[in-house]
């Protein structure tokens, strides 16, 4: 007990002697280079203040604000927040930057091609709408260019005489050429002619097959007359599938009629009315200003109760100042004017026609009885520059009638002013018919 005492004693004695060795109120100045964590409170008194009494007993308490303990905890907790200040600004940065670069890369990357033909597929019995996946194997369309877009706005125009395909039903091959074929076919029990063009194997070929075909159905469409064979319709399920539905006549051609038959079977009194509705058919289209072109006896089709019409309006062009490709047609029908290709107008039909006289004179076929020197049948060569010269024409027979024979050289005429006009032809046909008591 009395060292623990001893102690405590010795402790006061150290403490009073460090408060008497403490500098006086009058000498204390501000040290602005003294830290503030050693200034000590209660020690520094105002210089107006009176006097402290003097201190008579126990210790005299001294407060440290910055102790060691207390500001490293500070110091510590301030790091820490600014740390996670720093870090979550961080990673808002690096989110606005992904989400940044992955708008630039989406915009920046093209769409998908979209496939039109499954949203528009051809609806029909191979291309229903509910089977996208089958259309989606379709091959690409042929790219646009102004054939084919002219193509589609004329194929538009055939809708109001469009038929559907699926109610033909077809039969047998009538005939066929280097350009189509023509097949017997039934659409609603009725009999009908299916003409389609034989497609060529360039794209630009077959465009311009099919625009011809195009165009001598939205002729035909036109056309209302008992000489001329009627349009039933235009039937397709793709463009290159289109087809000319016309009527139906069941004797054919006259070429095959001429095959087929003699002087004795095929009388003058038939013809005549024969050659009366061919006219007849040439004053209906040149009332439209239309050259039909190619007029010969294959596109003159008989039936045993329509009679004889006119057919193939495949290049028949409206009269204009056009020339025409070398090679359109039949060249053993044509005017000189077409065949020089040069300025033709509806005058190059009636050259066509007085042919066609001729041809129901002999039963043969144009120039098949002329021959060379050597006795050989003519070239074909040969035969178009004779023409082209003038210096070579149809022959007639020996039994041909004056009236036809005269009819038909004054058609076939080198010089197109000097040929007769269809008009004037008709009324040359009634009169001879009606003085030779031939019915009309």
């Amino acid at each position: 007990m009395l060292a623990n005492g001893a102690t405590l004693r010795d402790y006061r004695s150290s403490l009073l002697s460090l408060v008497e060795a403490s500098p006086s109120p009058s000498s204390i100045s501000p040290d602005i280079t003294k830290p503030r964590s050693e200034a000590i409170i209660g020690t520094t008194r105002s210089p107006y203040a009176q006097p402290n009494p003097p201190v008579t007993g126990g210790p005299t308490a001294i407060v440290d604000i910055t102790s060691p303990s207390s500001g490293s905890a500070f110091s510590n907790n301030m790091g820490l927040i600014v740390a996670g200040i720093v870090v979550a600004i961080s990673l808002c940065a690096l989110a606005i930057l992904v989400v940044h670069r992955r708008r630039r890369h989406t915009a920046a990357k093209p769409p998908p091609p979209v496939d039109f033909s499954v949203y528009h597929p051809v609806q029909d019995d191979m291309h229903p709408r509910s089977n996208p996946s089958r259309a989606k194997k379709r091959r690409p369309p042929v790219p646009t260019t102004p054939d084919q877009v002219e193509l589609d706005a004329t194929m538009a125009k055939l809708d109001v005489v469009r038929i559907d395909h699926r109610e033909l039903i077809r039969d047998r091959l009538l005939g066929s050429g280097a350009f189509g074929e023509v097949w017997l076919a039934t659409y609603r029990g009725r009999l009908v002619a299916v003409k389609s063009a034989l497609l060529g194997r360039h794209p630009q070929n077959r465009l311009s097959d099919v625009q011809h075909l195009v165009d001598e159905i939205g002729l035909m469409s036109v056309f209302r007359s008992p000489y001329v064979v009627g349009l039933v319709g235009a039937s397709w399920k793709r463009v290159g599938d289109l087809t000319c539905v016309m009527e139906y006549m069941d004797q054919g051609d006259l070429r095959d009629k001429l095959d087929a038959t003699s002087f004795d079977t095929f009388t003058w009194p038939d013809k005549a009315q024969c050659m009366l509705s061919i006219v007849e058919g040439l004053v209906y289209v040149h009332s439209f200003d239309i050259i039909h072109r190619d007029l010969k006896s294959r596109n003159v089709l008989l039936d045993s109760t329509h009679g004889t019409k006119l057919t193939d309006f495949g290049i028949a062009r409206e009269d204009t100042q056009d020339t025409m490709t070398m090679g359109v047609g039949t060249y053993r029908w044509m005017a000189p004017e077409l065949l020089q290709d040069s300025h033709y107008t509806v005058a190059a039909d009636m050259y066509s026609f007085g042919v066609l006289v001729s041809e129901l004179d002999t039963h043969c076929i144009p120039y098949s009885d002329q021959a060379n020197a050597r006795g050989k049948p003519l070239a074909d060569t040969t035969i178009m520059a004779q023409v082209m010269r003038g210096t070579l024409a149809p022959t007639f027979s020996t039994k041909c009638p004056e009236w036809v024979r005269d009819l038909g050289l004054r058609c076939v005429a080198h010089d197109p002013a000097n040929r007769p006009t269809a008009m004037q032809v008709s009324l040359l046909l009634r009169q001879q018919i009606k003085a030779l008591s031939y019915p009309i």
